[in-house]
């Protein structure tokens, strides 16, 4: 941008430079005829005496003597101050107003973006991330400009995202945290008795609140691609296949038929971290799914990408919901998925895991019902 301003300067500096020596040029022009002009004039004032002495000193070479200069005085005063210092006043004036104009101008042309991208900037650093820099007609400070609001409107929204977790991340805190304080004051109080079933339902809150914190670690660690990853050469089938047992009461409790379709694929993974993608994909599932569905687990390869996927049969998302899925704290059903113990960071940590291992994951509604991930994962 430096560069391109002084470019810019240098230009106008020149074509000014230009200009100037034009008109100047103009100028003496201008001031040759005139004076020819005077010449012809002076000439045809002078007595016929005066004018034959006054060539004989010219033809002399003594045009710069006392009488020539005395005659040429005398004479041709009486024609006006057509003098040198006359024409180099009125080509100073000339200059004067050329300049003025060529600053207007520049200042026009770049004195206000300049100043729009100073105030625009002033005010972002004061925390008004909402501003935008007045853009430029065109050029390197349109450009400038356009960059400026591309960068602010990102500030912006990383802004909103920062309140929205900040305000999540209070509100998923309050709810078990007002609940253990209440219930230990009761406990405190005598107001209900001390059990096994009442330590055990203290036990249930304090577990969610390490998931949660465990959840925000993983998420924020995600993010900074500080999370470390413990890697090894892992056969998808045979991992999938010796993991899904752990939940077969669980499925056999809800209801929930399990349908597997694997091939052996072998990727270079970490097994805990991809134990916790399956662990929140499937809760997920079981969370919204209604009694009697199914629970479908893929795997296929597409190219250079092994494709995990994991589907249910249920309801599926709203479609206003499907842009937001992986959001931290988003939440399809407020109400229910918090009464049915989630986190609202399940699927933001899997999200955050797969892009950890290099690959992403995709979510859409299936035309018979249900919801699809698919989770995309490279080959060794």
């Amino acid at each position: 941008m430096v560069r391109a301003l002084a470019s810019s300067w240098f230009r106008v500096g020149v074509w000014t430079v230009l200009l100037g020596l034009f008109l100047m040029t103009a100028m003496i022009g201008v001031y040759r005829g005139i004076s020819q002009h005077d010449e012809v004039m002076f000439y045809s004032t002078l007595p016929v005496d005066v004018r034959m002495e006054y060539q004989h000193l010219q033809e002399e070479g003594k045009l710069g003597s006392d009488r020539a200069i005395l005659i040429r005085a005398h004479y041709d005063s009486a024609h006006g101050p057509r003098s040198i210092y006359f024409w180099i006043g009125c080509l100073l004036v000339l200059t004067m107003s050329l300049g003025g104009g060529a600053a207007w101008y520049v200042r026009r042309l770049w004195g206000r973006p300049l100043q729009s991208l100073s105030e625009a900037a002033t005010r972002i650093a004061q925390g008004d991330y909402s501003v935008r820099a007045q853009s430029a007609i065109q050029g390197e400070l349109a450009h400038l400009a356009t960059n400026f609001n591309v960068m602010a409107a990102h500030l912006e929204r990383l802004e909103v995202e920062r309140k929205d977790t900040i305000a999540g991340i209070s509100h998923e805190l309050r709810t078990p945290l007002t609940i253990l304080r209440g219930r230990l004051h009761a406990l405190c109080d005598g107001v209900i008795p001390s059990s096994l079933a009442e330590l055990h339902k203290l036990l249930e809150h304090t577990e969610h609140l390490v998931r949660l914190v465990e959840d925000i670690n993983t998420v924020t660690l995600g993010e900074g691609n500080r999370l470390s990853l413990h890697r090894s050469e892992v056969d998808l089938q045979e991992f999938l296949l010796s993991w899904m047992p752990v939940y077969s009461s669980r499925l056999d409790e809800e209801g929930v038929h399990l349908v597997l379709d694997l091939q052996p694929i072998k990727l270079m993974i970490d097994t805990d971290r991809l134990r916790q993608v399956m662990t929140n994909l499937v809760e997920n599932v079981l969370r919204y799914a209604a009694t009697g569905g199914v629970l479908e687990v893929g795997i296929h390869r597409e190219a250079d990408m092994a494709v995990l996927q994991v589907a249910d049969r249920g309801p599926g998302f709203p479609e206003v919901a499907l842009g937001r899925i992986f959001d931290a704290f988003y939440r399809v059903d407020h109400s229910r998925s918090r009464a049915l113990g989630g986190t609202g960071l399940g699927l933001a940590v899997v999200q955050t895991l797969v892009h950890q291992h290099g690959g992403h994951i995709q979510v859409h509604n299936r035309e018979g019902g249900g919801a699809e991930f698919l989770i995309y994962l490279p080959l060794v």
